[in-house]
């Protein structure tokens, strides 16, 4: 799987980097072939820990988080309005797609 990092246009500029701030964070793994030898659990810590500085101050700030992994072969359709995300998906090779909100909870 290649590894890319980047902000969505409407991240940038604002990120979670306060500390006290409660997240929630959706990680969307998608790949090419019918399956993958990947556990869900093995991908998610270093993405996590990337976003470390990057998106938020420190991965303890996560209190939500929400995994999926899909083939790309069974998901026919995604609406999205994200157009990095609809590229990748056209593309039909492995990635991962990661949304951070704040979370409701909020309990950080």
């Amino acid at each position: 799987m290649s590894t890319e990092f980047r902000l969505h246009p409407n991240v940038r500029g604002r990120t979670h980097l306060a500390r006290g701030v409660g997240l929630k964070v959706t990680l969307r793994y998608y790949y090419a072939g019918w399956r993958t030898d990947l556990d869900v659990d093995n991908f998610v810590k270093p993405m996590l820990d990337a976003g470390n500085k990057v998106v938020w101050h420190d991965d303890a700030q996560i209190l939500d988080l929400h995994v999926f992994k899909r083939s790309l072969r069974r998901e026919n359709e995604v609406e999205t309005n994200d157009p990095d995300f609809s590229r990748a998906f056209a593309a039909r090779i492995d990635f991962v797609h990661m949304i951070v909100e704040t979370s409701s909870a909020n309990e950080f």
